[in-house]
């Protein structure tokens, strides 16, 4: 459970860090 949410955080950080050229 808590990896399942360290993994959603992981990959918002991600998405917020880089953010995609639009």
């Amino acid at each position: 459970m808590l990896d399942q949410y360290v993994s959603m955080l992981e990959k918002k950080v991600q998405s917020a860090y880089h953010t995609p050229p639009s």
